[in-house]
């Protein structure tokens, strides 16, 4: 506790700032970019990475394989999600921004699964491959059900 104390406002806000690359000192996290995924990293900090599959993939490498849209099954997502994981954490990445949440109706197209529970598979397969998962765009966009009040379903 004491540590903390004697922390400027500029070093507290650093500890919950994930940063671009080349990062200040003392920041939590950074994200890595296509553009600067050789860049040295800062010692400690959490690292995280857009790769979603499809066109949006920081290494182009690396797994997943396909978009988020060709994925048919729970099972071929958590499979994609373990691999994507094992991949990311072999060269320094602890976390896939990913997956994308949007309604199945959503703009995003190929970036996000033909259903939530796909995308939870996939968050699934990736801790279980070594890596964390930061939903986006959560709650969704796209259209939401319309039920008329009284509706039960």
């Amino acid at each position: 506790m004491a540590t903390m104390l004697a922390l400027t406002p500029q070093q507290k806000a650093a500890l919950v700032v994930v940063s671009g690359l080349p990062a200040p000192p003392g920041v939590a996290g950074v994200i890595v970019q296509k553009y600067d995924r050789d860049a040295a990293r800062p010692f400690g900090a959490l690292v995280v990475a857009d790769q979603e599959g499809g066109s949006v993939k920081t290494f182009p490498r690396l797994p997943p394989r396909s978009s988020a849209r060709a994925v048919r099954s729970k099972a071929q997502a958590f499979d994609s999600g373990v691999a994507t994981g094992r991949a990311l954490r072999r060269i320094g990445v602890d976390v896939s921004l990913m997956p994308v949440l949007d309604l199945q109706d959503g703009p995003f197209g190929a970036r996000q699964f033909r259903a939530p529970l796909f995308g939870v598979a996939f968050a699934r397969g990736l801790a279980a491959g070594g890596a964390g998962a930061c939903v986006k765009h959560f709650p969704g966009l796209g259209s939401p059900s319309f039920r008329p009040l009284g509706e039960v379903s």
